[in-house]
């Protein structure tokens, strides 16, 4: 510093503005945090269904969470052999607190965008809250708005291996 001393108030702002600096770059995410980090921590990648020896229907839906690339996933619900599969392509998650997951998904069926938090419970999760972009709520605390049946409970298949 050109030889000469900082007063002791100088120094002490130093000190607290780089204190501070590290203190907010740590608080935020780590750009490490990506989608696959997210989908993987929680847990969520893989094959799910509400009984897994049973075959796909709409009653025992399996749903496929897989990765597409470092920035998309994709969620494919296979509801059995008279449908086609439903497909949703995931461009975000992020854990809400330490049992719920947030994604942002495209229906590529519909083209309409959606935010869905999905709980995981004892192994299993649930939809529940799922809201459009057009702000149509879809499912609000694990029931669906429009005919107030419970979203169904989904567990890992371990059968799966991707």
């Amino acid at each position: 510093m050109c030889g000469r001393q900082l007063s002791g108030r100088t120094r002490n702002g130093i000190i607290a503005i780089l204190l501070a600096g590290a203190v907010i770059a740590l608080g935020r995410p780590a750009a490490a945090d990506s989608l696959e980090a997210s989908l993987a921590g929680f847990g969520l990648l893989g094959l799910w269904a509400v009984d897994c020896d049973g075959a796909p229907s709409t009653e025992n839906p399996y749903g496929l969470y897989r990765m597409l690339s470092a920035n998309e996933a994709e969620l494919r619900y296979d509801f059995g052999p008279q449908f086609e599969p439903h497909l949703h392509i995931i461009t975000f998650a992020e854990p809400v607190d330490g049992g719920r997951l947030r994604i942002k998904h495209l229906d590529r069926q519909d083209g309409i965008y959606m935010e869905t938090i999905i709980q995981k419970l004892a192994g299993r999760i649930q939809n529940v809250s799922v809201v459009q972009s057009d702000g149509k709520v879809v499912i609000k605390d694990g029931i669906y708005t429009l005919n107030g049946r419970p979203a169904v409970w989904l567990e890992r298949c371990r059968w799966y291996f991707p």
